[in-house]
């Protein structure tokens, strides 16, 4: 299961709580982004350059 299938589970889950809802959904919005701005994830062999 991926992360975002994941957090969009939590949203859809009656029995989540308003905090976890909450978190899942900041998680949606900072996944989403990422993907629109594909810089702020950088390989683990960069080296900055």
């Amino acid at each position: 299961m991926t992360a975002l299938s994941r957090f969009t589970a939590t949203l859809r889950d009656p029995k989540a709580s308003a905090d976890d809802k909450r978190l899942a959904l900041r998680f949606i919005v900072h996944i989403i982004g990422d993907l629109h701005q594909p810089l702020h994830d950088g390989a683990g062999t960069d080296r900055g350059g």
